[in-house]
Parts: C-alpha cells; structure tokens; sequence
C-alpha cells in the first residue's frame, strides 16, 4: 500500500531530484533552521525505530500536537508508513479546543513536543488520559528527550477501514468534524497544485498555512514529492518573518490575505526589493476582496494567484490573474464538476473527495451525495460559465486564516455568572479579514478583563474576541437575535448604546 514516504522518496520519473534528496539537497525549513532530506530520512528512521515495538499500526490513530515543523514532518511521515492514521492537533489549542478533538477521535496515540504554553499542555493531556480511563501511550517531549506516559485500561476500538489523516475542524454547532483524508485524495490534491502552479526544484515557497490543516499538508507534500524547498515559520512573527524574506531566498508566498496583508504592510515601508524577488503570490483561505486585490498594485511584475478550496474537497477554483476576478469569476480546476444547488448553493464533485466526517455518517449524509459535496457557500454561474462567490450561508467567522465558531465562543463567555446572554459575530478588519466581536447582557456591568481571561483559559487566542460590548438587551428579529444590526452596531464601534 502506497504511502507518503513512498510519494516523497521513491520516485523514479526524476533521478537527479532523487540522488539530492538522498544527501545535501533542503527539504523545508523555518525562520531559524534548514533540513535536508537526508535528515529527514534519519529522523523518520528514528521515529519508526521508536515506535517499532508496537507492530503494523493499521488501524491506530496518533495525534501530533507538535509545533516543531521537523519534527512534526517527520513523525507524520513515520507513523503513516506504520499504517496508523494521523490526527493533526493545532498547538494553540487550549482546554475545550483540545479535549473536544481527543474526545471525537480517541487517539492510542499521542505525541506532544517543546512550546511555550507546553507544561500546560502536558498536563491538559494527562487529565484527560486519566479522565478516559483508557489505555493511551502518551509522548511527550522534554529537554529534547522523548517521555512515555502509558496509562492503564483497555485499549480504543481500532478502526477497520484504512484511514490515513483525520482532519479536524469545527462544525456549526462547535463541536469538531473529524475529516478522513485518504492516500487517492492526497495525490489528487498533490496533482492539482502541481498543475495550477507548476512548481520547479529552483522554488522556494514561504508558506503562512499550518501544518495542521489539510491545504498546510497537501503543500508540504507537494513541494517535499518535487525538490522543492519550502518554509513554514513556527509561529506568525511579522518581524522575524520579514528579516527572513529579507536575508533569504523567497520567490513564491502562499497566504491568506489577512497574513499576506501583514506582511505586505511592511514589506512597503522599505523592503520593497523582497517584494521584487517574488514571482507569485498565491492567496486562498478568505474571501478575496476588491480591497484586497487593490492592495497589490505596484506588483505588476508577479503573478497574482487566488484559490478557493475546502478541506473536504481540494482546490476547486483558480483565478490565475486575480486582477481579473470580479470581471470574469473563477475558473474550475481540471477534474473538478460544479452545479448550483438550492438556494445558490455551490456543490462540487471532486476526486479528492473526502471519505466521510469520523464517526459521524450522519454529518456525512448531508453534506456528500453520490461524489456532489454541498459545500455552504454560495454563488452563481456568469454567461462565460465560470462561477462568482457571493457570500456563505455558514456562520463561520474567518479571522487570520483561521475558523471561528461563533457558538463555541457563546458557550464559554455563557461561562460567566453575570453573563445573561451572549452574541458572537464577525465584523470586516482591513488585517485579520474578520474581527470577533462578542455582545453580551446582563444585571450588573461585567469587567472586560474578566471575559478576557476567561475566553483565553478556554479556547485558542484566536477565538478570544477582540471586542467585547455590553448591552441592555440584545436586538431581535422574528424571535431570533438580529445578527445583521449587531454587525452594523460593531461596525459603528458599538454605538452609543453599548459599553465596551
């Protein structure tokens, strides 16, 4: 059975590629470390080494909560070439973040490695091993030494199909998708973005895309499969991220708008000779504004790239000339079909269709009917057929590149014993793309700082609102909050009618 180690290092349609794999040639690296492949092969040795002990791991589940991108690389390489499926866990996540996903997915396994926030998450880890009651081989990772904390208990059910990455993202209510990724999808995501962006061993890609999501994956394993040097900065530090780009090799960005904005902000005031290294800029995670594209007047001499994509599905639309994307809508990548569904909804067919939400058929059903994937967004077909996005039906808060859920956020400032009721919405920032703004009531006048830290012990710092209002009651239309005059009132700075 192929696997990813297989897709990087056992090719045979390009020898020379090869041979500089096997000694000095760079595979990735981070704003303070290069790798090369010969590294990484040994390091992925390592792992397998470790982990020999345990036999054909077909069927177990590892989650990485690893900020390291070696180590983390290496570790996915590794366990999938033992058969086990890999549950990538963003670092930032906190209490209900974390627990919420090893509660869906129940990993045998658990890997966590050196962060600043890593005693913390160590014993957040613990508590809810011992909360399980199961047995778990939890690793974890101090002073550069591997630890096993194996807990007693029976083991998890093992799964009977092949799954190879459970992608986890948050769903409507709050509550985690668990998205199954398997090797047929992978290469389709790997074949797309080797078409729509021909890559060659002379690249250097600077990526913003975590490596716990699925499009953060698919490019690492285009660009390792390719030659092509890639580099993830561990954390998104704008003043270590430009003393990079300025002292390094850099041709290609892939970004979101909101940290390419921020980026680019900078890069203005003084570095524009970074700016004038690139030769193309490839934006996808948000929605691509008239604002946006407006911004990058004065790169006239790069190709400016948008693609639409969801984890479930790969890349779908490309605009290769983003200049031109509100004039003529987007293009359907090669392979994929599209139709417009009810209500304006878009559905794809796609071959890097995902094989179902884990444990979960019920969310799979409505969503993936016989390939057509509906995806919650929505659009309309332009009299040269190709497609215009305008808008989603999803509340989904995009900030930074990442996913908000509104009611997730509700549930924790709900938390608070002064908090009568709360309301969470997405508001337009010129940086992150949306602001999280919460609207709250209640009998007495609630410290901020209160919210603040409660928000910040339970969820990711990019949930945390970055407003806060205080109403008297909340506006409401038709029995339901009126979600539309609270954007307009954050929108205004709250009015007059709220305290911030």
């Amino acid at each position: 059975m192929e696997t990813f180690y297989d897709i990087i290092f056992n090719r045979t349609d390009n020898l020379v590629v090869e041979k500089e794999k096997a000694s000095h040639k760079t595979a990735l690296s981070t704003l303070t470390n290069s790798y090369t492949y010969g590294e990484l092969k040994k390091e992925i040795k390592k792992y397998k080494s470790m982990l020999s002990e345990y036999g054909d791991l077909t069927g177990y589940r590892a989650a990485l909560i690893i900020p390291s991108v070696f180590t983390y690389t290496a570790l996915f390489i590794a366990i999938n070439k033992l058969g086990g499926t890999i549950v990538p866990i963003s670092h930032q996540f906190k209490n209900h973040d974390l627990t919420s996903v090893l509660e869906l997915t129940k990993p045998h396994f658990i890997f966590t490695a050196q962060n600043n926030d890593h005693t913390e998450q160590i014993q957040l880890v613990k508590r809810w091993v011992d909360k399980e009651g199961k047995q778990v081989n939890f690793y974890f990772q101090e002073n550069n030494q591997w630890k096993l904390n194996k807990s007693n208990g029976e083991k998890y059910e093992q799964d009977k199909e092949k799954i190879d990455v459970i992608g986890c993202s948050s769903g409507s209510t709050g509550a985690p998708k668990g998205i199954m990724i398997n090797m047929n999808s992978w290469k389709s995501w790997i074949n797309q973005i080797e078409k729509e962006f021909k890559l060659s061993e002379e690249d250097a890609i600077f990526s913003t895309f975590p490596l716990n999501s699925p499009y953060g994956i698919a490019w690492l394993l285009t660009s390792l499969k390719n030659g092509t040097k890639i580099i993830f900065p561990e954390s998104f530090d704008v003043f270590k991220i430009i003393n990079y780009l300025r002292n390094h090799h850099c041709n290609k960005i892939v970004a979101t708008p909101s940290a390419y904005n921020s980026l680019n902000l900078f890069l203005q005031q003084g570095n524009r000779d970074v700016l004038e290294r690139l030769d193309r800029i490839m934006i996808s995670g948000e929605p691509v504004t008239p604002a946006f594209i407006e911004s990058l007047k004065g790169m006239e001499h790069c190709m400016l790239t948008a693609c639409y994509g969801i984890s479930e599905q790969g890349i779908l639309l490309v605009k290769k000339d983003m200049k031109e994307l509100y004039k003529s809508g987007w293009d359907l990548v090669d392979g994929i079909e599209a139709r417009i569904g009810h209500d304006d909804e878009l559905v794809f067919k796609s071959p890097a269709v995902l094989n179902g939400y884990y444990k979960r058929s019920d969310l799979t059903k409505e969503v993936l009917e016989k390939g057509w994937y509906y995806t919650g967004d929505l659009g309309t077909r332009l009299e040269n057929g190709n497609i215009q996005l305008i808008g989603r039906k999803k509340d989904m808060i995009k900030k930074g590149g990442q996913q908000v859920i509104p009611g997730e956020v509700e549930k924790v400032l709900a938390k608070h014993k002064h908090v009568k009721s709360v309301s969470i919405v997405g508001v337009p920032h010129p940086i992150l793309g949306e602001k999280v703004v919460a609207f709250i009531t209640g009998e007495v006048l609630v410290p901020h700082t209160e919210l603040y830290n409660l928000c910040k012990r339970e969820i990711a710092r990019y949930k945390v609102p970055d407003e806060i209002y205080q109403l008297e009651e909340l506006p409401m239309n038709q029995g339901k909050i009126d979600k539309l005059k609270l954007k307009k009132l954050a929108a205004n700075s709250g009015a007059s009618e709220a305290e911030q």
